[in-house]
């Protein structure tokens, strides 16, 4: 196999031809002129993303500079050529309106006679494309790392006839749909979750008793961390403040520590616990609250959570109320700034006005949150089978072990 050769193992029968010979161009873009406004707007890294091209983060050019400037055509292929991680994101161009590409974006062109865009971006986006790409880059001037493009021009892809190519790529792009239709119904569920709980939370408040935490919960910090706490004769496990979610507890990565019988027992949380997050270097997720499930019961938790136990309170509606808008506001407001660190203590916890409907109307909210959560999760499950799904296509349609017809 060559150096400039993609990776791919070969069908029998495909050539490989390099991609600047199947483009009329393979042309990286040029610095944009910035302006307050324009009709013409300037392609950057962020426009190129995984779900396709996003012209939200397209930025205005002068218009009246657009000698020189590389001007991109609906089906042609964007790649992404400069920054660590980066590397060799593509999409298709296919937004309309007036737009220019700037210097981090390559723009390939395919000669429609050999070559379908769609089939380039999905081999320079396959993960045998992006380790590939990944290998061709440099040290930019900025010591930014670059995608080179000579090399990136010359690479071998696999090419089979363009006929071929299109009915690769209308699988793919059949999936992809599908992907970024589950996308957007996740997007708009949690959109209608957080308006739900917004409205119900604001439009009714007036009729609700105002209480604090300090009356509705039984507050305590956790377990004060050191060398005296490494894990050596009696290690428990304990919850960080990277296991506490906003709603829910992560339990991927769990730490041990070490402690006593009687600190197991004062320090481990119980069904329908709350924890909140004492500390964050974003100002907006000092707060966030989960609760405690069956399968985290016993757990231990560290000194940076405190953890709430609701005293009259439905623990799933307090879930609800120390999440909202209104909770982090309050948090934004009060909480102090140490070492880019921003911190909540016991005293403002304690002042934190709660709404106390009763239990008929809290659980009425719950019943309504939790029914779109339950949509929101049952297309999350669909999400992560489809992107399967195109895992396993993308590794049996590109290297040609399965033909486009096997699939009908």
């Amino acid at each position: 196999m060559s150096n400039n050769e993609l990776p791919i193992p070969n069908y029998p029968g495909w050539p490989r031809s390099s991609i600047a010979e199947v483009s009329e161009f393979v042309v990286r873009g040029t610095a944009p002129i910035y302006v307050e406004s324009s009709d013409v707007q300037a392609i950057g890294q962020r426009c190129v993303t995984d779900r396709g091209f996003d012209s939200s983060y397209a930025r205005p050019h002068d218009s009246r500079k657009m000698r020189n400037v590389l001007i991109p055509r609906a089906g042609d292929v964007l790649v992404n050529s400069t920054g660590t991680g980066t590397i060799g994101r593509s999409c298709i161009f296919d937004s309309p309106g007036r737009f220019i590409a700037d210097g981090h974006i390559t723009v390939v062109r395919p000669r429609k006679s050999l070559a379908d865009g769609r089939w380039i971006e999905s081999l320079i986006y396959s993960p045998w494309g992006q380790s590939f790409l990944e290998s061709q880059c440099y040290s930019g001037s900025t010591n930014q790392v670059e995608l080179s493009g000579s090399k990136f021009s010359r690479t071998l892809i696999p090419l089979p006839d363009v006929t071929e190519q299109r009915r690769i790529a209308d699988v793919l792009h059949a999936v992809d749909e599908a992907i970024r239709s589950t996308e957007r119904i996740i997007a708009k569920l949690e959109l209608a979750k957080q308006g739900l709980i917004h409205d119900l939370l604001t439009r009714e408040s007036n009729d609700w008793p105002l209480s604090s935490v300090d009356s509705e919960f039984d507050i305590r910090s956790g377990i004060t961390l050191g060398p005296h706490k490494v894990a050596r004769n009696h290690p428990k496990p304990y919850l960080r403040v990277a296991n506490v979610r906003r709603g829910h507890i992560d339990m991927s990565d769990i730490a041990l520590l070490e402690a006593s019988s009687s600190e197991s027992a004062d320090y481990a949380v119980a069904p329908d616990d709350l924890l909140v997050v004492e500390g964050h270097a974003n100002p907006w997720e000092i707060g966030r609250c989960a609760i405690v499930q069956p399968a985290q019961v016993g757990l231990l938790y560290q000194n940076h959570l405190f953890r709430l136990r609701a005293r009259r309170m439905l623990p799933n509606f307090a879930l609800l109320w120390l999440n909202s808008p209104s909770a982090q506001r309050y948090w934004w407001r009060t909480c102090a700034t140490s070492s880019g660190l921003n911190t909540i203590n016991t005293r403002q916890l304690k002042k934190l006005p709660v709404l106390v409907p009763d239990f008929s109307e809290q659980a009425r909210i719950v019943e309504l949150a939790a029914s779109l959560s339950s949509r929101s999760g049952a297309e999350e499950q669909k999400l992560v089978k489809l992107r399967a799904l195109k895992g396993g296509l993308v590794d049996d349609l590109l290297t040609g072990r399965v033909r486009p017809g096997a699939l009908a």
